[in-house]
């Protein structure tokens, strides 16, 4: 019995050791925070909810599915004719690691969907509108996207212009998880929108803030614990019986 309880003790050890470095689900709550100019003069944000796999400790890298978080809003710009900026997406899935040790945690995380700047001239003839419709994907993916358009006043000057888009990594800028992966990180991702005046070049930052709780179901370590718990404690009762049973026909 005793080589049994040593048995089980070590069981335990391995798979506490093995769920360690193993992935393991934990839930997630999620804000995304898009905003546009230094200060902001737009902002759109959106929430969302899902389970993240993990691996490794320490804590872990993680893994966000994709299309939990669906971001969209409109925003009018003051001048001499009217104008806004659109932006909506979804994010895609996102991979979060430590690049290298004692580096913080980084991230790619694309935003699939559109930035669009749009304004209607209002001048000499009939006045034309135009929208600047740029891909959302650099912003957490990197790289540039790029979309021609053309505006023109009234009706006698046209121009061809190319709004852009640059963007990078998320990059961890508060992380108070603990070493099971449990806490809050909050990761940034600069990019900049470059269209037609008043927007020669606009900077933003997309903040994305998760929370990680531990998933309620047992883990392969607590359960091997508790069953080594209740060998043991099976154990030093048989033990103790067979004593008494030994005192008493003594």
């Amino acid at each position: 019995m005793r080589r049994a309880a040593l048995a089980i003790a070590l069981l335990a050890t391995s798979f506490a050791a093995s769920d360690r470095a193993t992935a393991r689900p934990l839930s997630f709550h999620a804000t995304l925070t898009i905003e546009l100019g230094a200060p902001p003069f737009a902002t759109f944000a959106t929430t969302g909810s899902g389970v993240a796999a993990t691996s490794g400790s320490g804590p872990p890298n993680f893994t966000i599915p994709a299309s939990v978080l669906s971001v969209s809003g409109t925003h009018a710009l003051s001048g001499i004719y009217p104008q806004y900026l659109a932006f909506t997406a979804k994010n895609g899935a996102g991979v979060f690691s430590v690049p290298l040790t004692f580096f913080p945690v980084r991230g790619q995380m694309p935003l699939h969907g559109k930035l669009k700047h749009g304004a209607a001239f209002v001048g000499s003839g009939s006045g034309q509108q135009f929208a600047a419709v740029v891909t959302a994907t650099p912003i957490g993916n990197g790289g540039k996207a790029t979309a021609m358009f053309v505006v023109c006043n009234g009706t006698n000057f046209c121009s061809t212009h190319n709004a852009t888009l640059s963007g990078g990594f998320f990059d961890a800028t508060n992380d108070q998880r603990t070493t099971s992966g449990v806490g809050n990180i909050q990761l940034v991702v600069p990019f900049t929108f470059h269209s037609v005046a008043p927007l020669q070049t606009t900077p933003g930052n997309a903040t994305l803030s998760i929370t990680f709780t531990p998933e309620p179901s047992l883990g392969l370590a607590e359960l091997a614990s508790t069953a080594a718990l209740i060998l043991v404690g099976f154990i030093k009762r048989a033990r103790n019986g067979r004593w008494a049973e030994t005192s008493t026909q003594g």
